[in-house]
């Protein structure tokens, strides 16, 4: 089913009375919110819908997806809609994402990435530090 949201949580419920282990395949309950704004897990935002399902594995496909780790949920943002789709034991998960713009992208993995790709060298805490901060690197 498509749904048209612009952001969406998903994650695993703590509900284990709920998870059915009698069966061939152990599944466990899994929830899916549908927000209408980017990074509702840092707004009070409450989410338009509450989807919940049982399954065994939840399948994210062409979706770029951010894992939180105090909560371990998953976060998709800049969604123009979500669709989802049960089959059997599986979650599948796919939609239109807007790209993220380059200056609200995360600037920490992309910088430390581009370090480690153009030196064979050991790469200190300073050298990363300065990197970050845009000085300039002067060559010895």
């Amino acid at each position: 089913m498509r749904y048209h949201c612009g952001s969406a949580i998903l994650g695993k419920k703590q509900k284990k009375d709920l998870a059915e282990k009698d069966s061939i395949i152990e599944t466990a309950p899994v929830f899916v919110n549908l927000c209408t704004k980017n990074n509702p897990h840092q707004t009070a935002e409450i989410p338009f819908k509450f989807l919940e399902f049982n399954v065994h594995k939840v399948i994210i496909r062409g979706l770029d997806v951010y894992y939180l780790i105090p909560g371990t949920d998953l976060v998709i943002n800049n969604l123009e809609y979500l669709d989802i789709e049960q089959d059997g034991p599986h979650l599948y998960i796919s939609g239109k994402q807007k790209k993220t713009p380059v200056n609200e992208r995360e600037p920490l993995p992309a910088a430390i990435l581009k370090l480690l790709r153009q030196t064979h060298e050991t790469i200190g805490i300073g050298r990363i530090k300065r990197v970050l901060s845009g000085k300039k690197e002067e060559k010895k």
